[in-house]
């Protein structure tokens, strides 16, 4: 059975080899070299998709981190308005 299949698939390496006007062992390296190029961009596309995400979850981080001093800024501006007082230049001051 092996045999067979082994028989059938070379007869059709040797008949798409013919029509490409390849031997058989070209068109086997050419076949292999395809499969290799495919894996490196499939591995390269990983490797981007990895990259991504990882800049997406520093991203992330830096946006809480900026929420943060964003909210400790309000805090404090809130803190010195209270202890200041009223602005002098303040429109909505009433006297």
């Amino acid at each position: 059975m092996i045999t067979r299949l082994d028989e059938d698939l070379h007869a059709r390496v040797q008949g798409v080899a013919a029509e490409r006007g390849l031997s058989a062992n070209q068109f086997v390296v050419h076949l292999l070299t395809t499969a290799v190029t495919i894996g490196q961009v499939g591995v390269l596309d990983l490797m981007e998709i990895t990259a991504l995400n990882e800049m997406r979850r520093q991203a992330e981080a830096i946006a809480r981190d900026l929420e943060r001093a964003i909210g400790g800024a309000q805090e404090l501006l809130a803190a010195l308005e209270r202890a200041s007082g009223p602005a002098p230049f303040d429109r909505t001051r009433t006297t």
